[in-house]
């Protein structure tokens, strides 16, 4: 069996380290690309969703500082948009599928107490609720699946 290699020619575990070296050093930008390459060979990668949805959010907040608040255009849903703002929507629904249930409620459990009438607000509030170490967010979804 042939190991896939990755960024900078390591596995999957060196890429994943290396987007979270990216994210850490607030290289947003760099970290989405390094997730997005995990997830182009391994899409049910939690480590790689909740590191590229932490970075995404990230360039959310970037791109609303520069150019103001996002708004939906008329006749798209947010799923349809482009990056960033469709891709984090895009990354918290995959989430959404692959852990247990219980694990999103009890995340969500933490978020903001601010209602939210938008699939892009449900993301950003998601993936601001998870640990910024992106390893310590990932431990919260093995812990509960092992319940």
């Amino acid at each position: 069996m042939q190991v896939k290699q990755f960024v900078g020619g390591g596995t999957l575990n060196d890429s994943i380290s290396r987007g979270n070296e990216l994210y850490k050093k607030g290289e947003y930008e760099e970290a989405v690309k390094a997730f997005q390459e995990i997830l182009q060979s391994d899409t049910t990668n939690i480590a790689a969703l909740i590191g590229m949805g932490k970075a995404l959010r990230e360039v959310v907040i970037k791109k609303v500082n520069e150019r103001g608040v996002v708004r939906l255009p008329p006749k798209k849903t947010w799923h349809e948009l482009d990056e960033p703002e469709g891709a984090i929507v895009r990354c918290y629904e995959r989430v959404k599928e692959l852990v247990p249930e219980k694990s999103i409620k009890l995340i969500s459990l933490k978020m903001e107490k601010e209602e939210s009438d938008t699939p892009i607000n449900d993301a950003m509030n998601f993936f601001g609720t998870l640990p910024k170490d992106i390893e310590e967010a990932e431990g919260l979804f093995k812990k509960e699946k092992k319940l």
